[in-house]
């Protein structure tokens, strides 16, 4: 029998970081958007665990969402002393 071991990250969860009509405008814009591997854009040993997808950011969907979602304070890493990207 094969098992399988998770390991559970924390996840950093900013609230109310987009008004409803925004979050319905990003949902949209993934809803078509074009996704490529993810490891594509890992380095190292991280090629060989890395598995999902990503937004491809050569798409023009990207731009876009960038527009929305980076131009906020709440997004502003700055803010989060524990923060390192």
């Amino acid at each position: 029998m094969r098992r399988f071991v998770h390991t559970v990250y924390p996840m950093i969860v900013l609230a109310d970081v987009l008004t409803s009509e925004e979050l319905a405008y990003v949902q949209g814009e993934l809803a078509t958007a074009v996704f490529e591997e993810g490891k594509l854009t890992a380095r190292g040993t991280a090629q060989s665990v890395k598995n999902n997808e990503q937004l491809q950011r050569s798409h023009e969907t990207a731009t876009r969402l960038d527009a929305v979602l980076w131009n906020r304070p709440a997004c502003d890493t700055r803010r989060y002393s524990g923060f390192k990207a």
